[in-house]
Parts: C-alpha cells; structure tokens; sequence
C-alpha cells in the first residue's frame, strides 16, 4: 500500500499543474485535458457527464474513419483517409467548448498544438487533416444535440422528510447546496430506461442485518477507529480523491503499460483501443459498485453486496427513483 500513497501524492501534485499536450497520443492527451477543464464545474455528477460527452465525441469521430466498433453515441460518416488524431482533437475540443466556453483561450491553444503535430495537406488529391477537422466537428455536434434536453441542469428542491431513517441535514449542508437531488431524472449513458433497474426496498431501521451493517460504518469509519487495519485506512483515502481524477489517472497508466505489448494499442497512429479503454471508463464511471477486492476488505459489506447485486447504497446511481445525498462546497 506504500506504492498506492506515492501514487495519490504525486498524482495531487499533478492536477495543480496546467497540461500540456505531451508526445504520448492525442486521446491520452485530451483525456488530461478533459480532466482539467470539467474540474471547474463544482458538481461531482456534471464532471463525470461531461468526461463521458468528450470522450464518446473522440470514440465516434475515429471510429467514423475506420469503423471497428459499434458507435459509442452517434453515427456519423466520414471519409477513411481522414485524420483520426485531427478528428479526435477537433471532436474533443469542440464538446469542452460549448460546456465551458470561458476556457475558449486555453482549448484553442491546446487544440493548436495538437493539429500542430499532424502533417499538414498539400495542394494535390487528399486533404486528410481537413477531412479529420471535419469529422470531429460533426461527432462534438452530434454529441451536444444528442443530451441538450437531458435534464444535467435541472434545479430540483430537496427538503429532508421526518421520522426515523430519514436524511437530515448535516453541518454545512442546506437546502441551497445539496448537490442535484434530481440526478436520478438526467438521462442515461447507456440504459433506455433506468426503471428496468429498480432498486432494492430500503431496510427498516430496526432491520437486524441493518443494525450490524449501521454499526460496521460507525466502527470502521470513526476518526479514533480501534478495528480498522492501515490497510482499509488507505483504500478510505484513495476513494476521497473524486473518480473523475483517479480513474481516468490509472486508465492513462494502463494505456501507457500496454502500448508496448498490445498490437493495436502499441500501433502508431492507432488509438482504437485506447480510446475504447477511455470511452468506456467516462461512460461507465458513475454509479458503479467497488471492486471485488475491496468488497473482500469488509465482511458485513461483502455480505450486503451479495444480496443486492447493486451495492450497498442503494440509490447511487442514474435511476430515476434515486438521490445522491451530498453537498457542493465551493
């Protein structure tokens, strides 16, 4: 666990600093620029949105030129000598563009350099870093058009209800900052409808199990625990860090372990796996339950991940019965 601490400490010191478009690959790039970009939005639910809007943009635009998969979002056509590394920066610029248009000046300077390392087109037969622009230009508009309507900006009253197992209001948290109540109703990624999913019936709080599993919280999660291992200490801090920033953090670490010993993902100019790696990830990363590993770390938890198959807590996630009890701090 020595080797997770370094990870999360350096990695800190690593989103204070501006990115930079590195000689790496451009969805790896605008995968950093991405997370740097949608961090200033302030609602955790938002970030992962935006993160999923960008990167099905670049999957869609690249997957246009050579179609190996199925559309993450958007069907769009395109010609196959285009520029995928042109239609990919072009695609995700142009979606963090219009979610946040006061960062106009560093998306463009990003957006130069990287169609600074394409070769430009001559005067003769081709143009493929023209046909690239284009096609990400159309992916980025299919993608916007395609969740203008979906409900992310709702403004939805929360008023904790009374009696036992209700909800209140924690210190600093008001009916001013409780973090969008109605995400339950923004419409999904990749579910017609989430309803086809119902969540489990809450436990009654005199439930037994649901007694020992209250009781397992207040045990392993106090300040002054007395059971909790240094272990289950660091797997607490590693998942403060917000998932936007450690998951696509480690998704950018396993490309860069594969890219010499996967075909494709080692390929040069080939970001097909890459990009499905990051596409999945953006679109799957909210809502999911821990890994069984972790699970593994905490028996009463395992047990309760058994029974439900959804987590322990039901309710997080993009059904359109659930709330995410939080607050947004400035």
């Amino acid at each position: 666990m020595n080797q997770l601490r370094s990870i999360l400490i350096a990695s800190t010191a690593a989103l204070l600093l501006v990115p930079q478009i590195a000689n790496a690959d451009v969805v790896t790039d605008w995968n950093t620029i991405a997370v740097s970009t949608v961090a200033a939005d302030r609602v955790n639910n938002r970030q992962t949105r935006d993160m999923a809007m960008v990167h099905a943009a670049m999957f869609d635009a690249m997957n246009a030129i050579r179609p190996y998969y199925t559309p993450a979002m958007v069907l769009i056509t395109a010609r196959g000598y285009a520029s995928r590394e042109a239609a990919a920066a072009q695609a995700a610029h142009d979606v963090l563009l219009a979610l946040f248009p006061a960062k106009q000046a560093e998306l463009d300077a990003m957006l130069a350099a990287s169609l600074a390392q394409i070769p430009p087109d001559d005067d003769h037969g081709h143009r493929p870093k023209h046909e690239g622009i284009v096609t990400g230009q159309a992916a980025a508009a299919a993608v916007l058009n395609a969740r203008q309507n979906d409900r992310a900006f709702d403004r939805v009253s929360f008023t904790p209800l009374s009696g036992p197992g209700e909800y209140q209001f924690t210190p600093g948290c008001n009916t001013t900052n409780i973090s969008v109540p109605g995400w339950g109703n923004v419409t999904p990624f990749t579910v017609s409808d989430p309803d086809y999913f119902p969540t489990a019936t809450r436990p009654a709080v005199t439930d037994p199990e649901w007694l020992v599993s209250l009781e397992e919280v207040r045990a392993y999660g106090a300040s002054d625990s007395t059971v909790r291992t240094a272990e289950q200490l660091e797997i607490g801090l590693f998942y403060i860090e917000p998932s936007v920033q450690s998951m696509n953090r480690l998704a950018r670490e396993l490309v860069a372990q594969d890219r010499g010993t996967h075909p494709r993902v080692g390929r040069k100019g080939n970001g097909g796996v890459r990009n499905t790696i990051f596409r999945q990830i953006a679109v799957n990363i909210a809502g999911v339950p821990p890994s069984p590993a972790i699970i593994g770390k905490f028996p009463r938890l395992r047990s309760r991940m058994g029974k439900t198959g959804v987590g322990p807590f039901n309710g997080h996630g993009h059904g359109r019965r659930s709330a995410i009890i939080a607050c947004d701090r400035p």
